[in-house]
């Protein structure tokens, strides 16, 4: 789940990394654009430019051919006036256009520097950018060549877990299949005894059956203790509190068994001596 959630933040990553440089490729695009109309615009403005010096020196030479002349005609002097007129125009056009070119040249310059920087940043950028998102590959490959190492560890343990359970589940069918036999032939094996018991029992005389019954019940009964105790032994030997119980328990028992030995001794002493004195005639306190 982390895996899946660190590719999709790689991934959003990339996509935002892809966009802005997209932005900034399209925003160094328009201003490579800008460059180059505003080149245009100063070529154009170069060439009018020269075209103004060329005509004011064109007029110049006509104001100067003009003054060589002596000025017999007014339209002469108004030619001439008009002439400097133009001459100023121009010269006022020129400097018009050199001041847009200089300022011109100025914003190309300008935008030249914010190009330049914008590349190194895009560059920089696109770089680190790059390398972080190379570094993310590289942890997240870590990170799922680590989870699927995992996964195959715990299909394995699985795997084995499985065959185990198979192996047990087979060893217990089994256990349970040999119980079942064992039962039925014991149930078969006893009565076909209690049927042969039976049989061998017809020809003797009453009184011997009875003895034979009664030792075949003390059979029964011994076995019966037997099988108690075995059980009573399983139990002890499972549990070990149980053991320290009953071993206070008989030492209880025991202890008791030596106090009732003791009263019944000392009582029975005390009775004997008791009839011994009477006998002899000791207990008799009239006696002179």
């Amino acid at each position: 789940m982390a895996a899946m959630e660190r590719e999709v933040e790689l991934e959003h990553r990339a996509l935002e990394a892809s966009t802005a440089l997209a932005r900034t490729q399209r925003i160094a695009d328009e201003r490579t654009a800008k460059a180059s109309e505003l080149e245009q615009k100063m070529a154009l403005l170069e060439v009018e430019c020269a075209n103004l010096n060329q005509e004011l020196q064109d007029m110049e030479a006509r104001a100067r051919r003009g003054q060589k002349k002596p000025p017999e005609e007014t339209n002469q002097m108004i030619q001439m006036q008009m002439w400097q007129e133009e001459v100023e125009r121009a010269r006022q056009g020129q400097r018009d256009a050199e001041g847009k070119l200089s300022s011109l040249e100025a914003e190309v310059q300008k935008m030249r520097v914010e190009m330049a920087a914008m590349k190194r940043d895009a560059e920089h950028y696109s770089r680190q950018e790059h390398m972080e998102l190379e570094k993310r590959y590289r942890e997240l490959t870590d990170l799922l060549y680590y989870k699927q190492t995992q996964l195959e560890t715990m299909a394995s343990e699985k795997a084995a877990a499985e065959f185990q359970l198979e192996k047990e589940l087979k060893r217990l069918q089994e256990a349970q299949v040999e119980a079942e036999r064992s039962r039925v032939s014991r149930r078969a094996s006893a009565s076909w005894e209690e049927d042969a018991e039976m049989k061998a029992l017809e020809p003797l005389p009453l009184y011997h059956r009875h003895m034979v019954g009664a030792t075949m019940q003390l059979q029964k009964a011994a076995k019966l203790l037997d099988s108690g105790a075995v059980r009573a032994t399983k139990f002890l030997w499972r549990y070990p509190t149980a053991r320290v119980i009953l071993l206070f328990y008989l030492v209880f028992v025991h202890l008791f068994l030596m106090y009732l030995l003791h009263r019944l001794q000392a009582q029975a002493d005390d009775f004997s001596a008791r009839e011994v004195a009477e006998s002899m005639g000791l207990a008799n306190t009239n006696l002179p």
